[in-house]
Formats: C-alpha cells, sequence, structure tokens
C-alpha cells in the first residue's frame, strides 16, 4: 500500500531523505509510485530519461517519484506531461497524490479555523466594521443629491435603463384680445429630448443594507 502523499515546498526536504538520490534516473520503464508533489521558489534539475537522454532541465514543480528499486528521483512538471502521460500507473499516482494533498490541506485549514489558529471572530468582527463604516459613507453619498435625481437612479436600476431624458422647453408668445384689447401672453411648449446615457451605478448601498442592516 502507497504511503501517504506528501507536499514538498523545499528542496532540502527531498534531498535529506534516504531513499533520495539526485543521480538517479527515471522513466516510464522504471515508474514504480509517488512519494508526493513539490512546488519550489528555487530551481532543481530533472532527472527524467527520455529517448534523447537525461533530461537536466531546471524547473520549480514536479513531482517525486519511485523506481522499481526503491531509489527516489525528480519528475519534472514539463517531463511529467510529455513523457509520463501514456503511463496508466503515473497518472492513477498522480490522481491520488493530488487527492490526498488537497483533502489534507482543507483539513488543516478547517482545523485552523475551529481551534483558534485562525482568528475567526476577529475577522468576521472586523467586516461587520468595515461593512458599518461603508454603509454611512454612502449614506452620506446618497443624501447629497436631490429627490429626483435617486429617484432616477433607483428606476434606472430596476429598468436597467439608463437613458437620460429632459423636457426642452420653447417659449412661445401669442397676442389675444381681451377686453377689446390686444394682451401679449407667454406660455411654453415642452418637448423631451435624450442628452445621454448615464453609466450603470451598482445598487451598493441596498447590498450593504442587505448584509448589515442597522
Amino acid at each position: 500500500m502507497a504511503e501517504k502523499a506528501i507536499y514538498f515546498s523545499s528542496y532540502n526536504e527531498i534531498e535529506k531523505r534516504a531513499s533520495f538520490n539526485s543521480e538517479q534516473e527515471i522513466s516510464p520503464d522504471n515508474f514504480k509510485s509517488l512519494v508526493g508533489m513539490y512546488r519550489f521558489d528555487e530551481n532543481v534539475i530533472c532527472q527524467v530519461r527520455t529517448k534523447k537522454g537525461i533530461c537536466h532541465q531546471k524547473h520549480k514543480n514536479g513531482w517525486l517519484g519511485i523506481t522499481n528499486d526503491g531509489v527516489e528521483a525528480l519528475i519534472g512538471g514539463h517531463c511529467a506531461s510529455e513523457y509520463f502521460k501514456a503511463d496508466n500507473s503515473f497518472r492513477l499516482e498522480k490522481k491520488r497524490v493530488e487527492s490526498e494533498i488537497e483533502r489534507r490541506l482543507a483539513v488543516e485549514k478547517l482545523r485552523g479555523y475551529i481551534f483558534g489558529e485562525k482568528d475567526y471572530p476577529n475577522e468576521v468582527a472586523c467586516l461587520r466594521t468595515n461593512l458599518i463604516s461603508a454603509r454611512k459613507i454612502l449614506d452620506c453619498f446618497y443624501k447629497s443629491f436631490p429627490n429626483s435625481v435617486l429617484r432616477f437612479i433607483d428606476d434606472a436600476q430596476r429598468n436597467q435603463n439608463w437613458i437620460i431624458n429632459v423636457d426642452v422647453g420653447t417659449e412661445i408668445q401669442r397676442t389675444i384680445k381681451k377686453d377689446g384689447e390686444e394682451e401679449v401672453i407667454t406660455f411654453y411648449e415642452w418637448t423631451p429630448d435624450t442628452i445621454g446615457r448615464l453609466k450603470p451605478i451598482i445598487p451598493t448601498r441596498d447590498i450593504l443594507m442587505s448584509l448589515l442592516p442597522i
């Protein structure tokens, strides 16, 4: 039965393993299983043997494999995809390692919240404080607009219609007779006119109010 998969973040962790040999060659022909996967900050040398010879390309991500002789060697990420993709045992091992490591990292993260390694209550309190502050700022912002503008914004958000129409007035004067005398009266004819389209405004205030009623 394969050992539990290991995630390596430093080459030193692999280098000090008794079964690891930096001179060992590994290929689909002598591959047995995987120890785990690695993600390094530094470059390391790939130990995969191909038809063209040993790879020796520098890389940072890959897999720690075991040969049939029980010796461990590095399989670079590129070579894994290029030369091991047809190897069924490698594909199964890769799937196992990824699944085990992903599950273990998720459990460790959850355990950190449960046992207080992560300051979850304080994070929630800080988030609440920020939400309250943001809502107050937005309230002040919206209060700076006249009611007619606020009504337009609310209607536009609801109907998704951000076209701005205004009524343009034309002054008209007419002469009429009143009590036998001429009198000039003035009135306006109003016609709608489109002056542009407003960029949509996200209803942030409503979102905050639904998240945090105060």
